[in-house]
């Protein structure tokens, strides 16, 4: 079955881009006092982040130390829940953020604290070669580990990559707002296997476990 990529972007890009336009900016001060009547004052508001998912944004907030964390609010509770608990295992497993605290509001809007990983491996393509085997390396076995325990992230895009240590050794996978777990061993699926194209960085989408456009094909080529 051949698969026209770009025909199936340019159907979806409309609708895409409306469903961008319809999320909205959190009110702070609504996140402050959500914030402050989950958990007191163990953690302090501190600034919006730029990045916005599909169905939430994102924040900073640091603890009674000054350290800081990503405060992440999810507008749906099916669709938190899901993130959260996704997330969860994948930090268990250490590919992914270890999340820290998740609660529900008032409005079933769904509050997820984690780990904050400062650097972004698509700034980070001006490498030298010593370091491109590592990340390779560490890359493949983020996806092994997600598969094995049958978790799709379905948008593991370049910014969904962050590290701390200069030797990417703590590379780990972001966002899991469109990650799925699949009921059986998502190893045996086909190519032709039919399955969403709608995803939060549609150039990244995956038709398979992780297979992805033609965009991540040249990031990686970047890296070899």
């Amino acid at each position: 079955m051949s698969i026209d990529y770009e025909k199936l972007y340019k159907k979806y890009k409309t609708k895409y881009i409306n469903l961008k336009s319809q999320i909205g900016g959190s009110d702070e001060e609504q996140i402050r006092a959500d914030l402050n009547l989950e958990l007191g004052e163990q953690f302090e508001f501190v600034r919006s982040m730029d990045s916005r998912g599909r169905g939430g944004s994102i924040y900073i907030i640091k603890n009674d130390s000054g350290v800081e964390y990503i405060l992440k609010k999810v507008n749906r509770e099916e669709d938190g829940l899901r993130e959260a608990r996704n997330q969860n295992i994948a930090s268990i497993l250490h590919i992914a953020p270890k999340v820290i605290h998740t609660w529900k509001n008032s409005s079933n809007n769904v509050y997820i604290i984690m780990e904050k990983y400062s650097k972004e491996l698509k700034a980070s393509l001006l490498i030298t070669k010593d370091f491109n085997q590592t990340i390779l390396d560490r890359i493949i076995e983020v996806f092994r580990i997600l598969h094995e325990n049958r978790i799709l992230h379905n948008d593991a895009s370049s910014s969904n990559w962050m590290f701390n240590n200069d030797d990417y050794s703590d590379l780990v996978l972001i966002d899991f707002g469109d990650s799925e777990i699949k009921d059986s061993d998502i190893t045996v699926l086909e190519k032709n296997s039919e399955m969403s194209f709608l995803y939060s960085s549609l150039k990244y989408s995956a038709l398979i476990p992780e297979a992805k456009l033609s965009e991540f094909k040249n990031f990686i080529e970047r890296l070899a």
